[in-house]
């Protein structure tokens, strides 16, 4: 998929929309990006890249024109990778599994790359729950679970 290996794609989308609120007079209205996903089946090789780009690119993308002028003219506010597991009737997992379907403590490559990008950009912990959804904490957050 062409939009996957290019980010300039997602770029061009992204400012399309800002451009479009600002001449709709939205332009100090927020973007928030709740479900950010690869709805293909997509090897590691391609997704993980895209992951970091794209989520660069939401977290640090700006434009004085059509940026959120509240916001620091910041393209978009607020984001999250949305994990889905979804097994295609086969062997392929579809979407953007962050942990091993069939084993949901064991972290996959995706979950990985995403762990590392949110501690290099938040300084957070990931925390997988045992029913297989996922936390993502700042450092200083404590969490205490029932036992």
């Amino acid at each position: 998929n062409a939009s996957i290996k290019d980010i300039n794609i997602l770029r061009e989308y992204v400012m399309n929309f800002r451009v479009w609120m600002k001449d709709n007079g939205f332009e100090n209205k927020p973007i928030i990006v709740s479900e950010h996903t690869v709805l293909l089946y997509m090897s590691p090789y391609y997704l993980v890249p895209y992951l970091n780009d794209s989520l660069t690119l939401f977290l640090n993308a700006t434009n004085e024109t059509y940026g959120c002028p509240s916001d620091g003219y910041r393209l978009i506010q607020e984001f999250a990778w949305f994990c889905i597991n979804y097994r295609d009737g086969g062997d392929n997992y579809i979407h953007s599994w962050l942990y091993d379907f069939d084993s949901p403590y064991a972290i996959t490559d995706i979950g990985e790359a995403y762990r590392g990008w949110s501690d290099e950009n938040f300084n957070s912990d990931f925390l997988l729950l045992p029913d297989g959804d996922f936390l993502l904490l700042p450092n200083n957050y404590r969490l205490f679970l029932p036992n």
